[in-house]
């Protein structure tokens, strides 16, 4: 995930495998999704999203931000997400935050709201140790099936009919055998709501 910023507007957007959050990474405008700064706290940010014509005309002005880098535990992790302070500046209120409390053993349900009352500012939540008894291959993206948006004229089509046909076309247990997936089928863009997570 990506931040960045234009007008009054925060702006996220999702990576592709492997990319960090970093202002020299720039997805295309399609994946980007604008909100205004005082809603960033809205328990339901879609009724605040920005629709498809406001992200097409602004988001080559997004201003994306710098990645910050942490270290924990050998692994190397990148974000660029405003920051509490931040948002309590827009909100003109407290943000509170939470932090993750590594415990050692799953707490039974019963116990969750009483340690959670313990520290209001603590999330216990229990990380088992993976046992891993064979070497170990990472997964990665096939770089034959990636085909992320690139140019204005693979905006997805919004078109009813369109969409109709890639889902009959998404694969299905038939007869104790999958169907395989075809080439997703495109039109010419039109206008529309959109939200990407």
């Amino acid at each position: 995930m990506t931040w960045g910023d234009v007008d009054d507007y925060y702006a996220w957007a999702p990576l592709a495998p492997e990319l960090i959050a970093d202002a020299s990474v720039r997805p295309h405008d399609y994946y980007w999704n604008m909100v205004p700064r005082h809603t960033i706290y809205d328990h339901n940010l879609s009724h605040y999203l920005a629709n498809e014509s406001h992200i097409r005309q602004n988001a080559s002005r997004i201003q994306v931000r710098s990645g910050k880098a942490t270290h924990t535990g050998g692994i190397s992790r990148y974000q660029n997400a405003p920051e509490s302070t931040e948002i309590a500046r827009h909100l003109h209120q407290t943000v509170p935050t939470r932090t993750i409390l590594e415990v050692s053993q799953p707490l039974p349900a019963a116990n969750r709201q009483a340690a959670g009352n313990r520290a209001a500012h603590e999330i216990p939540v229990y990380k088992p140790d993976v046992q891993v008894n064979r070497s170990v291959e990472l997964r990665h993206a096939d770089p034959q099936r990636i085909n992320p948006i690139r140019e204005t004229h693979q905006w997805p089509s919004n078109d009813f009919k369109t969409h109709q046909y890639n889902i009959e076309q998404l694969p299905r247990h038939e007869s104790g055998m999958e169907r395989g997936r075809p080439a997703m089928h495109e039109m010419g863009s039109s206008g529309g709501s959109h939200g990407r997570r």
